[in-house]
């Protein structure tokens, strides 16, 4: 990716960025993503091709930043409590405000972009990568007799699951609810205090 959106950027820049980003939204608000062409962003951003390829290798880069672009959104980096419990939490409690805050973006890109589509796995593995990365981190603080890179990416996947399942499939959770689904889901004994 030749641009991220971590880095500081010029007003212009950050301008051209958001409007490859919107562009890139909207249409797949309305089509599929395999259907999306590099044309298509560009004349939705109304920018041309090469400016577009000053930023991005292909849509697939685009889509990345997208992605990351919406992460940018929760700060999961700064969550450094000592408990495995305490952590999870913070991480799902996080990542729920942030597909909460999207809702109505994720359905109408789920509209055309079914949830097995190419797409949406895209999305649900960029979110588990994230959280499995900041639950590592947060267990490596802890001792554990299961290897500490497995628990992670279950502590992750369990959230992933139970996010994918609210916002995406449409079921209508609270936050408490989902607490308790994440909770049995990886084994209350399996989270110390």
């Amino acid at each position: 990716m030749k641009y991220t959106s971590t880095k500081g950027h010029s007003v212009g820049v950050k301008r051209t960025l958001m409007a490859f980003e919107d562009a890139m939204f909207n249409l797949l608000g309305k089509q599929t993503f395999e259907k999306v062409s590099v044309s298509e962003i560009c004349a939705q951003a109304m920018y041309p091709r090469a400016t577009f390829y000053n930023y991005f290798d292909d849509k697939y880069d685009l889509l990345e930043y997208c992605w990351n672009s919406i992460s940018q959104n929760i700060h999961l980096d700064q969550i450094n409590s000592k408990h495995m419990k305490l952590s999870l939490f913070e991480v799902f409690d996080q990542t729920y405000d942030l597909f909460s805050s999207y809702q109505d973006l994720l359905l109408k890109i789920i509209k055309h972009n079914p949830l097995n589509s190419r797409l949406v796995q895209n999305f649900i593995n960029h979110f588990s990568k994230i959280l499995e990365k900041v639950l590592n981190n947060t267990i490596n603080k802890q001792k554990s007799i299961v290897p500490i890179e497995l628990l992670a990416q279950q502590y992750s996947n369990s959230a992933v699951i139970i996010l994918k399942w609210i916002f995406l499939e449409g079921h209508q959770t609270t936050l408490n609810q989902a607490h308790i689904y994440l909770t049995v889901l990886v084994g209350d004994s399996a989270l110390p205090d």
